[in-house]
């Protein structure tokens, strides 16, 4: 890295993570969504979640108790429509999935489906 004359002899500033500058690092365009019930399926049991936003890769969802520890998870649409995918966070009543496979969000976003 070179310096102009300006900054000889500074150092290099370190710059925080994204997630530290409030920035979104993911790959994909998010859609917020502002109520839309869905069911989790874990290990075939079933509870009751409102998505909040979704992208082709995930979905963050407001849930009404603690996701319990499960090898088998899938997000049930209205329609009947499930998606498999796998717990990355969970904290304040909200948490975030991945979708094993990417999705068409559109599908996913779609009332008429």
């Amino acid at each position: 890295m070179q310096l102009s004359s300006d900054h000889a002899g500074a150092a290099p500033v370190d710059t925080p993570p994204l997630a530290a500058q409030g920035i979104e690092a993911r790959r994909a365009e998010r859609f917020t969504i502002l109520v839309r019930a869905a069911k989790l399926i874990i290990d075939g049991r079933e509870f009751l979640c409102v998505l909040r936003d979704a992208s082709s890769t995930g979905i963050k969802a407001r849930l009404f108790h603690d996701v319990p520890s499960g090898r088998a998870m899938a997000v049930e649409l209205g329609n009947g429509e499930r998606h498999a995918m796998e717990l990355m966070w969970q904290r304040d009543g909200h948490a975030g999935f991945r979708f094993l496979e990417e999705i068409d969000v559109h599908d996913l976003l779609d009332d008429n489906r």
